[in-house]
């Protein structure tokens, strides 16, 4: 979660979150949010499908992220993007709870044959269809930290965990992608 804004002596704003940082110059209005979420549509759903393995949460988590985005936390225009996706992966995280502090229980987000079949003509639809199909924790850490690029301790930090779990959740999934043949 956001560290609360701060003031400097000099009076302008920081926090310590790395994403809100940059509170310099013009901050992102929900002009500027509604221009992101219609040019890159097509991106932000499929990161809210990858990371949900269900149309209906990614739309909702889609449609939460952009509502989120709106009235949340103020960022700088250029940082409204990755505030975005930022914020997406924060809501698939709490609509599909990854199972990081129990994993023992069955998870939701296990997609369904419809789900799992992508609508779009993708070159890579192999590989996302195998990465739908890894168990929840290790898809969530496929997405965020190999697709997405996020560093293993901010997937971390996002998923609730520690940087090694992430790690080793990251090399079975690659282990069981390349046993697929999709890397």
């Amino acid at each position: 979660m956001l560290a609360s804004i701060q003031y400097r002596a000099d009076g302008k704003r920081t926090a310590k979150d790395p994403v809100a940082r940059n509170l310099e110059g013009p901050l992102a209005t929900s002009g500027d949010y509604r221009e992101v979420f219609l040019k890159e549509m097509s991106s932000l759903y499929l990161l809210s499908f990858l990371l949900t393995a269900s149309h209906k949460l990614a739309a909702d988590c889609f449609s939460d992220g952009f509502s989120e985005c709106i009235i949340g936390l103020p960022v700088s225009r250029e940082w409204a993007k990755p505030w975005a996706k930022h914020t997406l992966i924060r809501n698939a995280i709490r609509i599909i709870d990854p199972c990081v502090r129990s994993a023992g229980r069955v998870c939701a987000g296990t997609p369904s044959k419809s789900d799992s079949d992508l609508s779009w003509n993708l070159p890579n639809e192999t590989f996302l269809g195998n990465v739908l199909m890894l168990e929840t924790f290790a898809r969530f850490v496929v997405v965020i930290s190999v697709l997405e690029g996020y560093l293993d301790q901010d997937c971390a930090s996002f998923l609730g965990t520690s940087k090694r779990r992430v790690q080793n959740s990251r090399i079975r999934a690659s282990r069981e992608l390349a046993n697929a043949g999709v890397l």
